[in-house]
């Protein structure tokens, strides 16, 4: 019955849409254009080496004269990035100025200003309205610009589809079946947001919308830039009774407060918070159980707006909370928290991770990126150990710049015979002293000499480096796999 009402309401939307006057959104002539992208990752299960080039195509919207606005999905691990006005088969190059993966927006700078001198960039407006029609645009086969009506039915705090962040962004349907990422929403004549992602079947697709990018047109534009803010901590709702009364939040603030799980090295909130506060109020905005709050200008939102939306990092914010069943008023520092900071990484955008290859044996950082590439179930295929850290702790380094080392695998030699089939398995020591990431693997093993002993979690025997035979085995291994150079810091990047 849901799905029916859901089709009943697309339907009804959509022929609202044909007849809604569309005489306020007309396109803005010459903002438009099509973004060309080759680009490269580096394999994740051979990390001396990189996938096979790919090609992907989306669109930008001019901002300025020699700056056009865009995804950073769409630029991602890009190798070269072009331009394509409609009606033009002549391509020009640009540069990518900054993308920032937490609002999937990038800016581009064109190379040759000359190149394109029919650009007329496009105002960004102050908000997207839910009441006012959009324009989409796009370039169709022919290289013809094309414009579909659009309207918002809703706005939120969503997972962006490309990265582990949440983003302000706002439902849309539209009878223009949108055939790139990056396509600009106008409403009256102004942008409102770009599209991100489309869902031919039921119409609706996915846009960050105008304060967003104003945001990071602003930060980007005035350098360095800093990104959106981060409150530095994982929440829960809060919503049993007995766990509200253990925690000693008064009975007139039921239906109100979340509890507070962790707090990220590093952070304000380490600073301020602790594990099992329960904050009441945020900004001076109360939330309840959930989560949420009444936003001003969006209605029901869920916390993250008042952290990501309304403030800067850096910012201070004050909080109240009750704590050992005892209110207090504190003070959180916001910071920007970047994915590479995380226990486990994601490493969304492909880049060569940090390895070791002594002896046959790979160690190298586990990434999100990894445990994904070994297909839709890779939560059943890899060590369990390996999912569970990734599920419920890859948010928690215990000290600033804490990764998970792993043995991913061991190249055949007849120097490692009987250890052939370890992968997955995560290193606690390297020559009989601890690791919490690949520095620290670099640092022994130079201090050392080489590798000789690897000591895996749950594992009561070492794996022992034959020292003999090492550098003739790295030698020959080198050869048979090709690979370029056995030890990746990202200061030195493997070769392509």
């Amino acid at each position: 019955m849901v799905r029916l009402h859901s089709g009943l309401l697309a339907a009804l939307a959509l022929t609202a849409l044909a007849s809604a006057p569309q005489a306020r959104s007309e396109p803005v002539p010459g903002a438009l254009v099509r973004v060309l992208v080759t680009y490269q990752q580096a394999d994740p299960f051979l990390p001396w080496q990189y996938q096979a080039p790919g090609m992907k195509s989306g669109y930008g919207v001019a901002v300025a004269s020699n700056l056009i606005l865009t995804t950073e999905n769409l630029v991602r691990s890009a190798k070269l990035v072009e331009l394509q006005q409609p009606r033009a088969g002549e391509k020009t190059k640009a540069d990518v100025l900054i993308s920032d993966p937490q609002v999937n927006l990038a800016l581009l700078r064109i190379a040759d200003r000359a190149a394109i001198t029919s650009l007329v960039p496009a105002e960004v407006a102050e908000r997207a309205e839910r009441e006012t029609p959009l324009a989409i645009l796009q370039i169709n086969e022919t290289g013809e610009q094309q414009s579909g009506a659009g309207r918002i039915l809703q706005v939120a705090m969503n997972d962006l589809p490309s990265s582990p962040y949440a983003c302000l962004s706002a439902t849309v349907i539209s009878d223009l079946n949108v055939n790139g990422e990056g396509a600009p929403a106008l409403q009256n004549n102004k942008l409102a947001g770009l599209i991100i992602t489309y869902d031919a079947s039921s119409r609706t697709g996915i846009l960050i919308p105008a304060p967003i990018l104003t945001r990071f047109l602003a930060d980007a534009q005035n350098p360095p830039y800093e990104g959106f803010a981060s409150a530095g901590f994982t929440w829960a709702p809060l919503i049993d009774p007995a766990k509200r009364a253990y925690l000693g939040v008064p009975k007139d603030r039921d239906g109100r407060g979340i509890l507070v799980l962790s707090c990220l090295p590093g952070t304000g909130a380490r600073e301020s918070l602790k594990p099992n506060d329960v904050i009441l109020e945020w900004d001076g905005f109360p939330l309840d159980n959930m989560g949420f709050y009444e936003d001003p200008e969006y209605g029901r939102m869920q916390m993250s707006q008042l952290i990501k939306g309304r403030r800067k990092p850096g910012e201070t914010v004050p909080v109240s909370l009750i704590r050992d069943g005892r209110p207090l008023n504190v003070n959180v520092r916001l910071c920007r928290w970047d994915d590479r900071q995380n226990l486990i990484p994601e490493n969304f955008s492909g880049e060569p991770v940090p390895f070791l290859i002594d002896g046959g044996y790979v160690l190298m950082e586990l990434t999100g990126r990894y445990l994904r590439a070994h297909g839709a179930n890779w939560e059943r295929v890899v060590d369990p150990r390996l999912t569970q850290k990734y599920l419920f702790e890859r948010h928690l380094p215990e000290t600033p710049g804490q990764h998970v080392v792993i043995l991913a695998g061991v190249l055949p030699d007849p120097s490692n015979i009987g250890f052939h089939e370890i992968r997955n398995a995560i290193v606690t020591a390297v020559n009989g002293k601890p690791v919490a990431n690949m520095d620290d693997v670099f640092a022994i093993v130079d201090g050392d000499g080489g590798l000789r002993r690897i000591t895996l979690k749950s594992v009561g025997v070492d794996v022992v480096v034959d020292q003999d035979a090492r550098q003739a085995v790295n030698a020959r291994l080198a050869a048979q796999y090709r690979i370029p150079v056995l030890r990746y810091r990202r200061d030195t990047p493997p070769q392509k």
